[in-house]
């Protein structure tokens, strides 16, 4: 069992923080330049602080995610890809989506960027989740 939470982890940790690495860096940068989101100074500069401590916060997730999901998989119905989906998709919603909108409602965020952390998010969260089950299935 430890075997399996180790691999899991491992396999999930490196996909999320690609994708998190590709995103935030590349393909979506320009969404930290949308007014009023100036509130991210390392992102707007190009400092590389931000990311060893982005990194270091999705690996803690996905380290707990992999133990959560070790827990209580025998409970979610379906295949290794189902199980994962199910699993990341209702991380994601109480974890990420409901302090989102809570944030969205406080602070002053563009739409844009709302929308854009939204659908990335429920993406983060099914990724873990499937990359977790799929590993962790086997």
């Amino acid at each position: 069992m430890i075997k399996k939470l180790l691999i899991s982890f491992i396999t999930a940790s490196a996909i999320i923080n690609f994708w998190s690495f590709l995103t935030c860096r590349f393909l979506f940068k320009w969404i930290y330049f949308v007014k009023p989101d100036y509130y991210n100074q390392d992102m707007l500069y190009g400092t590389i602080n931000w990311y060893f401590w982005a990194a270091l916060n999705n690996l803690l997730l996905v380290m707990a995610m992999t133990f959560i999901y070790s827990l209580i998989y025998k409970y979610i119905p379906g295949k290794p890809f189902k199980k994962g989906f199910v699993f990341g998709l209702s991380a994601g919603f109480f974890g990420f989506i409901i302090p989102l909108i809570r944030f969205y409602l406080i602070f002053d965020m563009s739409s844009v960027f709302f929308l854009y952390a939204f659908i990335d998010g429920l993406i983060f969260y099914v990724l873990i989740g499937t990359s977790i089950s799929l590993v962790y299935g086997k």
